[in-house]
């Protein structure tokens, strides 16, 4: 069973054409502390500041006229890291060079990436602790814009709504709300949903409401490699709160990307 949710973290990069941020200042990083409501409401109040810190830095960049949903030349270059974070390509994960994707724990983890076969393109990753069998983190991309490319359209928006089996099931009536994910081995599963009733919510760490351009997209980030358990009054109050933050900075202008990598801290002893 859950015994308690994580301390949870978010880290954001803007993409503007084909620089990023302004001044050398790119990268945002928050850290959301969930031991008691008192500590996430002191925490959160300062999340609204920077995140139009971040708006302001996207209305006063100019931008190159192609909209890069390929996670630009290699994600694992973070500026003025020396390459201490960088992530190697391989078979398994070509995508672990992508911008949104953090340093690679290894080890026991593995790397899961979703395609929903639209034209949005990938659609999020989850690295998932195969001894913990625990998510470390979801990331993605979001846009919002529209415009012709091979005839695409690429916005997270959209009216597909939330997936449900009974109501909204799309193409999977008879699948679980909380679906395990198909491309996770059934070994490094739970053999059951230990989230339902034990008191903790199935948190989203890439939302549904983030995926509304397609029933698929959507469905997808219900599986269960995308949760993490929280508590109501975090998920639907203030973790929600962040999440509308996020889509409210998500840029409308073509050759903008938000880059976004959010999941809660499972390592014992983690540095920030």
């Amino acid at each position: 069973m859950p015994v308690g949710h994580p301390p949870f973290c978010l880290h954001i990069r803007l993409k503007h054409g084909k620089t990023f941020g302004r001044n050398g200042e790119n990268d945002y990083f928050c850290i959301l502390e969930t031991n008691e409501t008192i500590k996430l409401m002191m925490n959160i109040k300062h999340i609204p500041t920077l995140l139009f810190s971040i708006f302001i830095s996207i209305a006063t960049i100019s931008c190159s006229s192609d909209d890069d949903n390929q996670g630009g030349n290699g994600g694992g270059n973070w500026i003025g890291d020396g390459g201490a974070n960088k992530n190697t390509p391989t078979a398994d994960c070509p995508e672990a060079s992508r911008i949104e994707f953090p340093k690679l724990k290894g080890g026991n983890s593995i790397v899961i990436s979703h395609y929903s076969g639209d034209t949005y393109g990938l659609n999020y990753c989850v690295e998932w602790d195969t001894e913990k069998k625990s998510q470390r983190w979801s990331c993605y991309f979001m846009v919002d814009h529209y415009h012709s490319n091979n005839d695409r359209e690429h916005t997270y928006k959209g009216n597909v709504g939330r997936y449900d089996p009974m109501s909204n099931p799309g193409n999977h009536p008879n699948d679980r709300q909380y679906p395990w994910d198909p491309q996770l081995p059934q070994q490094y599963r739970w053999s059951e949903d230990l989230f339902v009733r034990s008191g903790y919510d199935h948190g989203h760490i890439c939302p549904s409401a983030d995926r509304q351009y397609s029933k698929e997209a959507n469905y997808q980030t219900f599986y269960m490699t995308n949760m993490q358990p929280q508590r109501n009054a975090f998920n639907a109050k203030l973790w929600a709160v962040m999440e509308q933050k996020v889509r409210d900075i998500t840029p409308k202008t073509i050759g903008d990307t938000l880059y976004v990598c959010k999941g809660g801290t499972i390592t014992t002893r983690v540095k920030y």
